[in-house]
Protein backbone atom coordinates (compact mmCIF):
# COMPACT_ATOMS: atom_id res chain seq x y z
CA UNK A 1 0.00 0.00 0.00
CA UNK A 2 2.86 2.35 0.62
CA UNK A 3 3.91 2.17 -3.03
CA UNK A 4 0.36 3.06 -4.15
CA UNK A 5 0.36 6.16 -1.94
CA UNK A 6 3.70 7.24 -3.40
CA UNK A 7 2.32 6.76 -6.91
CA UNK A 8 -0.74 8.87 -6.02
CA UNK A 9 1.40 11.68 -4.63
CA UNK A 10 3.63 11.64 -7.72
CA UNK A 11 0.61 11.50 -9.99
CA UNK A 12 -1.12 14.37 -8.16
CA UNK A 13 2.03 16.50 -8.31
CA UNK A 14 2.28 15.96 -12.04
CA UNK A 15 -1.38 16.80 -12.56
CA UNK A 16 -1.23 20.15 -10.73
CA UNK A 17 1.58 21.65 -12.84
CA UNK A 18 0.40 21.97 -16.44
CA UNK A 19 2.85 24.66 -17.50
CA UNK A 20 5.00 24.01 -20.54
CA UNK A 21 7.29 26.99 -19.95
CA UNK A 22 8.84 28.53 -16.84
CA UNK A 23 7.38 31.73 -15.44
CA UNK A 24 9.54 34.72 -14.57
CA UNK A 25 8.81 37.27 -11.87
CA UNK A 26 8.17 40.73 -13.33
CA UNK A 27 6.37 43.93 -12.35
CA UNK A 28 4.69 45.33 -15.47
CA UNK A 29 1.67 47.62 -15.25
CA UNK A 30 -1.14 46.37 -17.47
CA UNK A 31 -4.72 46.97 -18.45
CA UNK A 32 -7.42 44.37 -18.98
CA UNK A 33 -10.22 45.19 -21.41
CA UNK A 34 -13.21 42.86 -21.75
CA UNK A 35 -15.11 45.20 -24.05
CA UNK A 36 -17.18 46.59 -21.19
CA UNK A 37 -14.71 47.57 -18.47
CA UNK A 38 -11.06 48.57 -18.71
CA UNK A 39 -9.23 47.69 -15.51
CA UNK A 40 -5.77 48.64 -14.26
CA UNK A 41 -3.71 45.68 -13.08
CA UNK A 42 -0.15 44.41 -12.79
CA UNK A 43 1.57 41.43 -14.43
CA UNK A 44 3.54 39.73 -11.65
CA UNK A 45 4.90 36.77 -13.60
CA UNK A 46 5.11 35.90 -17.28
CA UNK A 47 5.88 32.97 -19.57
CA UNK A 48 5.75 32.26 -23.30
CA UNK A 49 2.08 31.29 -23.09
CA UNK A 50 0.62 33.28 -20.24
CA UNK A 51 1.02 35.28 -17.09
CA UNK A 52 -0.31 35.96 -13.62
CA UNK A 53 -2.05 39.28 -13.21
CA UNK A 54 -2.82 41.01 -9.93
CA UNK A 55 -6.13 42.83 -10.31
CA UNK A 56 -7.05 45.94 -8.38
CA UNK A 57 -10.73 45.00 -8.53
CA UNK A 58 -12.56 41.69 -8.52
CA UNK A 59 -13.44 40.29 -11.92
CA UNK A 60 -16.20 37.71 -11.34
CA UNK A 61 -17.55 37.51 -14.91
CA UNK A 62 -14.22 37.91 -16.68
CA UNK A 63 -13.41 35.12 -19.13
CA UNK A 64 -12.04 36.39 -22.47
CA UNK A 65 -10.36 39.77 -22.72
CA UNK A 66 -7.56 41.87 -24.19
CA UNK A 67 -4.43 42.64 -22.16
CA UNK A 68 -2.05 45.51 -22.74
CA UNK A 69 1.25 45.05 -20.90
CA UNK A 70 3.29 48.23 -20.34
CA UNK A 71 6.92 47.15 -20.66
CA UNK A 72 9.31 50.10 -20.27
CA UNK A 73 6.90 52.98 -20.22
CA UNK A 74 3.53 54.21 -21.35
CA UNK A 75 4.54 54.15 -25.02
CA UNK A 76 6.15 50.67 -24.97
CA UNK A 77 3.24 48.26 -24.77
CA UNK A 78 2.76 44.61 -25.62
CA UNK A 79 -0.85 44.02 -26.67
CA UNK A 80 -2.32 40.57 -26.22
CA UNK A 81 -5.26 40.56 -28.63
CA UNK A 82 -7.09 37.71 -26.88
CA UNK A 83 -6.50 36.06 -23.52
CA UNK A 84 -8.52 33.74 -21.31
CA UNK A 85 -8.68 33.56 -17.53
CA UNK A 86 -7.79 30.03 -16.37
CA UNK A 87 -8.02 30.56 -12.60
CA UNK A 88 -8.59 33.25 -9.97
CA UNK A 89 -7.39 33.37 -6.36
CA UNK A 90 -6.90 36.15 -3.82
CA UNK A 91 -6.91 39.00 -6.34
CA UNK A 92 -4.66 37.20 -8.85
CA UNK A 93 -5.76 35.63 -12.12
CA UNK A 94 -3.98 33.07 -14.26
CA UNK A 95 -4.04 34.11 -17.91
CA UNK A 96 -3.39 32.11 -21.06
CA UNK A 97 -2.45 34.05 -24.18
CA UNK A 98 -4.61 32.93 -27.10
CA UNK A 99 -3.99 35.44 -29.90
CA UNK A 100 -0.99 37.70 -30.56
CA UNK A 101 0.17 39.15 -33.84
CA UNK A 102 3.44 37.65 -35.17
CA UNK A 103 5.20 40.94 -34.34
CA UNK A 104 3.96 40.81 -30.75
CA UNK A 105 4.84 37.12 -30.43
CA UNK A 106 8.41 38.13 -31.27
CA UNK A 107 8.30 40.97 -28.73
CA UNK A 108 7.04 38.52 -26.09
CA UNK A 109 9.94 36.16 -26.92
CA UNK A 110 12.34 39.09 -26.43
CA UNK A 111 10.80 39.89 -23.02
CA UNK A 112 11.14 36.24 -21.97
CA UNK A 113 14.73 36.13 -23.24
CA UNK A 114 15.56 39.21 -21.14
CA UNK A 115 14.04 37.49 -18.10
CA UNK A 116 16.05 34.32 -18.79
CA UNK A 117 19.25 36.34 -19.12
CA UNK A 118 18.52 38.18 -15.86
CA UNK A 119 18.17 34.83 -14.07
CA UNK A 120 21.44 33.51 -15.55
CA UNK A 121 23.45 36.71 -14.88
CA UNK A 122 21.62 38.57 -12.08
CA UNK A 123 24.64 40.66 -11.03
CA UNK A 124 25.56 41.99 -14.48
CA UNK A 125 24.06 45.28 -15.71
CA UNK A 126 21.96 45.25 -18.89
CA UNK A 127 23.64 45.22 -22.28
CA UNK A 128 24.08 48.44 -24.17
Amino acid sequence: MNRTNEDQVTSNAQVTDHRKYPRYMVAFPATIDDGVVIQASQVIDISREGCRIRCTETTPGLKYFRVEIHLAGASDTLPIDLAVMRWAKSGDIGVEFICLSPENQERLRAVIQSCEEAVVCPDQPGKG
